[in-house]
């Protein structure tokens, strides 16, 4: 079987700058290892490399590769640009121009679906393939062509957000060579699976921030600060499926109010005991698809990373029949 390159988003310290997910532990090891097993299980002649901010390289990750005897290499630098960590890591470990990059949370991955990617990517000379945006996120990865990244590395601007998935940079570019790969979609008795095992791995609370916060790579409060502009000192927010705390409050820096909603009690909970103290911030459980709210309640909505988990037509709708008039959502 052909040598597949592979590099693997890691760290042992999330963006937000508590311990990141793919640390938490699955069967006894941490997401990561079986992600790293799962390759060379089906890709033994894989060369792999973790790579990982330079802040975390006082963490566990080298410990974790050692596991490995020699098979997995780890790179750390580049802290707040993925891209150019992809490009110094390829420099130093590997010999062939193109490779597979896959998060390290992405332990379910169909080895089929990462074989045909690679073969799609190198039989085309593609410079880039890409799962399509709606699949299932844990079983996806991203094929690149480095000299491509060399060259998106120098021309972009130090603080724009395709150094962290420079593939949506170069899928909407004309001068790229860029294909979205459509596989096979996933049977139910492997997501079966998947899901018991997520129920161990999505342990920690999405909003645990620590002053290791990275901005620009924090992808969920990169989120709420871009809706920020939007928001005007009277209006009235809603932040549904908010997960928590942390995006409320981002967004009653604005706001004259702000609802967080979510169908999780414990989650509204903890919200309502953490922000007590703050008066333009309350909290309401409640079901995206339909709400308790009266029609025409807000003037913004924000509800990310949730319309891929339920019903969208219903979802919509109900966003639809909640905002103002005219409002933003």
């Amino acid at each position: 079987m052909e040598m597949i390159q592979w590099m693997v988003q890691a760290s042992s310290r999330s963006w937000s700058g508590s311990s990141d997910i793919c640390m938490n532990s699955v069967r006894g090891q941490p997401a990561v290892f079986h992600t790293l097993t799962r390759i060379l299980e089906y890709f033994p002649s894989s060369h792999i490399v973790i790579v990982a901010p330079e802040f975390d390289s006082d963490g566990t990750l080298l410990d974790l590769a050692c596991m490995f005897h020699g098979k997995v290499d780890v790179y750390f630098g580049h802290n707040e640009s993925p891209l150019k960590r992809m490009v110094a890591a390829h420099r130093k470990f590997f010999l062939y121009d193109c490779f597979i990059r896959i998060n390290a949370l992405n332990m379910f991955f169909q080895p089929e679906h990462m074989q045909q990617l690679w073969d799609l990517g190198i039989d085309n000379a593609f410079d880039c393939v890409k799962f399509p945006d709606d699949y299932p996120i844990q079983f996806t990865a991203d094929f690149y062509r480095c000299a491509v990244l060399e060259l998106l590395a120098l021309e972009l601007p130090s603080d724009s957000v395709f150094h962290i998935h420079p593939k949506y940079m170069l899928m909407r570019s004309d001068s790229h060579k860029v294909c979205v790969y459509k596989p096979s979609m996933i049977a139910d008795n492997i997501l079966t699976v998947a899901r018991k095992d997520a129920k161990e791995l999505y342990i920690e609370p999405r909003d645990n921030i620590s002053s290791k916060r990275i901005a620009i790579a924090d992808t969920l409060g990169f989120h709420y600060t871009m809706a920020l502009p939007s928001i005007k000192p009277k209006f009235k927010v809603l932040d549904i499926a908010c997960g928590g705390s942390f995006g409320p409050l981002i967004l009653s820096q604005k706001a004259a109010l702000v609802i967080g909603a979510d169908i999780d009690a414990e989650c509204i909970a903890a919200a309502k005991t953490a922000t007590r103290a703050n008066q333009r911030v309350s909290f309401s459980r409640e079901d995206v698809t339909s709400t308790n709210f009266k029609e025409a309640s807000f003037d913004l909505i924000t509800s990310f990373e949730t319309i891929e988990h339920v019903d969208e037509q219903k979802y919509l709708e109900e966003l639809y029949r909640i905002l103002k008039p005219g409002g933003g959502c």
